[in-house]
């Protein structure tokens, strides 16, 4: 299919899509994550869809995939947040003790501090743990705006830290 097909299809089936995002995160904010990212998918994934009438089906293999991806990736990190609450980084200049992880923290900073706008702000915000509708009243930035800068964002450093990621 097209991805106008695709697109139009989503919008028509976003109420149940949503649905089915909360029930797997229980979040809203991760259900939006989660919403968002699988529509990025779906649109990428064109192709993949033969006709309308396996959409729902479609979309909801694809949000579950991209959900267990996810907590997979968070299990991954949870030892380093572990490690982190238990001995807390007070300098952005140290270096990673694993010796698997060749990137330092300073070079995660820097290329936050490189990002185009105010999307560094907002992901600074977002890693000292502000909620999305926290970050949007404090830039005074709609709440989907903060939304939409931050994915793009991660996008972003995913694209400037690649050569550190697995």
């Amino acid at each position: 299919m097209e991805k106008g097909e695709i697109a139009e299809l989503y919008i028509a089936a976003r109420g149940k899509l949503y649905h089915y995002a909360h029930c797997l995160t229980w979040d809203f904010d991760r259900a939006d994550d989660l919403l968002q990212e699988t529509a990025f998918k779906m649109l990428s994934n064109a192709h993949q869809l033969k006709n309308e009438d396996g959409f729902i089906k479609w979309a909801h293999k694809i949000m579950h995939n991209t959900f267990i991806s996810s907590k997979n990736r968070e299990e991954r990190h949870q030892s380093v947040d572990d490690f982190a609450q238990v001995v807390p980084f007070t300098d952005k200049d140290i270096y990673a003790q694993n010796s698997d992880c060749d990137i330092c923290v300073d070079e995660i900073y820097n290329a936050i501090d490189d990002l185009p706008g105010n999307y560094g702000t907002l992901i600074r915000l977002l890693i000292k743990g502000h909620k999305y509708v926290d970050i949007s009243i404090i830039t005074n930035i709609p709440l989907g705006t903060v939304k939409t800068r931050i994915h793009i964002s991660r996008q972003l450093l995913k694209e400037k830290l690649k050569d550190y990621l697995n």
